[in-house]
């Protein structure tokens, strides 16, 4: 049994498949909602903050609420398949409303953004919370489940990417502008998310058996305060939301820092035109090499030393990148190297949060008799959802502060503006500084978290005599 595989190929290209549909869609909000807020409908900056703080916060609560529902949940299709058949439509479709300009007052763009966000928000919890539990559910080989989450992971950022790359090169005024842009962008990212997200039902299965009985919410939230690992990981993923500004000010940034350097000749010209495309994805094809080797740090070394490396790695490589961008003011060719570096930890970072919830599953199980893979997945979704709720209310935040200056809109065209030295400076400053002691501060629960080693390998080793599988 130690070295018995059950996933199919049809799971692990299918499941993939979604993965990268969801993270398209899902970055295609994270990367241009605020945006979309700011410079297309107008609405202020200190609106917009409040929104997304008091938003993402209903979200990211109504995670734990979702994550018990799917534990308790028992059906012939198990827990979380079922609801995934049915709600990816409703999201993709709320997706695409999340970015149209009805041309209403400033009163009903205000209720139109509340609303559809807040929608968007309870649908996406039905989707995102089983989904992510399911691997968890799939397979009791660890070493297979990793390799799995690993692989999707690294599919899910692929599709996370696109829309930061693709959705810069279509806002261009010579192309579709920032108004038609995003909202292509929008139709485009949900139609490739609808498809591979809502034939996971059809492809996959869940083959660890649940405890009979089930838990209430107050039960549930018991068990996380029993679980010091799963809060652990908790900590590390809300003291880690730095990593979520990186890319969402990049397009502040672009725009508005690194703009300033002689356009001559063709090629500079050519540069200074691409900065948007250029820089995304430098910072997206920096994830990859660290995402495809997670499999094999994993195998050599425990979860807790190699988050400790990303975070430490982080701290350095962005606090280096502030200092060198601010003496070379804001130079974008010095600051091509420093995309593609800060990109490597952040692959890091989304792969091995989810290794280290599968190892609180198996302690949850191990310890309690209690199999919550929803409840300990959307632990984390509440703690990612929360993350980037700080994140993308501390922009508008800032940009209040510095004294930004908004975009006009001149017969129907954005006309960017010419910002402050002080709000190019906050802007640069959330593309490094800030992150930078985000993820040095987030290794700090690390050093106390012990499923590693001899303790890890118990748990592993009893559990093979415990779990009741489903056989194919």
């Amino acid at each position: 049994m130690e070295n018995k595989t059950y996933l199919t190929k049809m799971e692990k290209s299918g499941y993939g498949l979604a993965a990268l549909g969801q993270g398209a869609m899902y970055a295609m909000m994270t990367s241009w909602l605020s945006r979309f807020y700011t410079d297309v409908l107008g609405l202020e900056l200190l609106f917009v903050m409040g929104l997304m703080w008091a938003a993402r916060l209903v979200f990211a609560i109504g995670d734990p609420l979702m994550g018990v529902l799917v534990d308790n949940t028992r059906s012939r299709f198990g827990k979380m398949r079922q609801y995934l058949l049915f709600a990816p439509f409703i999201v993709s479709l709320l997706s695409v409303f999340l970015f149209i300009d009805f041309g209403l007052d400033m009163t009903g763009k205000m209720i139109y953004a509340s609303v559809t966000y807040m929608v968007w928000g309870v649908a996406y919890a039905v989707c995102d919370v089983p989904f992510w539990g399911l691997p968890y559910a799939m397979t009791p080989n660890v070493e297979e489940r990793d390799k799995f989450l690993s692989f999707a992971r690294t599919l899910n950022s692929i599709g996370g990417a696109l829309p930061v790359a693709v959705v810069a090169l279509l806002i261009g005024d010579n192309i579709l502008g920032l108004r038609k842009g995003l909202m292509v962008g929008a139709i485009l990212f949900s139609a490739i998310a609808i498809v591979p997200f809502s034939m996971t039902f059809f492809f996959t299965r869940e083959r660890i058996e649940p405890q009979k009985e089930k838990l209430s919410v107050k039960q549930s939230f018991k068990v996380i305060g029993k679980c010091k690992p799963l809060v652990l990981v908790m900590l590390f993923g809300l003291l880690s939301f730095g990593r979520y500004m990186i890319q969402a000010s990049y397009t502040y940034a672009a725009d508005y820092v690194f703009t300033y350097y002689e356009t001559a000749n063709s090629f500079t010209a050519f540069v200074y035109d691409m900065r948007q495309i250029i820089g995304a994805a430098l910072i997206g094809v920096g994830m990859f090499p660290s995402m495809l080797i997670m499999p094999k740090l994993l195998r050599k070394y425990d979860t807790r030393r190699i988050a400790l490396g990303a975070g430490i790695f982080s701290g350095a490589v962005l606090g280096l990148f502030f200092l060198i961008g601010t003496i070379t003011h804001y130079n974008f060719y010095i600051a091509l190297p420093f995309f593609f570096l800060s990109g490597l930890p952040l692959g890091i970072y989304n792969v091995i949060t989810f290794a280290m919830v599968g190892e609180c599953i198996d302690y949850l199980q191990y310890k309690l008799d209690i199999r919550a893979e929803g409840l300990a997945s959307s632990c984390i979704s509440f703690v990612g959802k929360l993350s980037a709720a700080f994140s993308a209310g501390a922009i508008p935040l800032v940009l209040e502060i510095a004294d930004y200056v908004q975009p006009v809109t001149e017969n129907g065209v954005t006309v960017i503006q010419q910002q402050t030295t002080g709000a190019r400076t906050a802007i640069f400053m959330m593309l490094t500084l800030i992150p930078a002691v985000s993820l040095f501060v987030s290794t700090l629960p690390l050093l106390v978290y012990d499923l590693v080693g001899r303790k890890k390998k118990e748990i592993e080793e009893a559990l093979k005599q415990k779990q009741i599988i489903k056989e194919d």
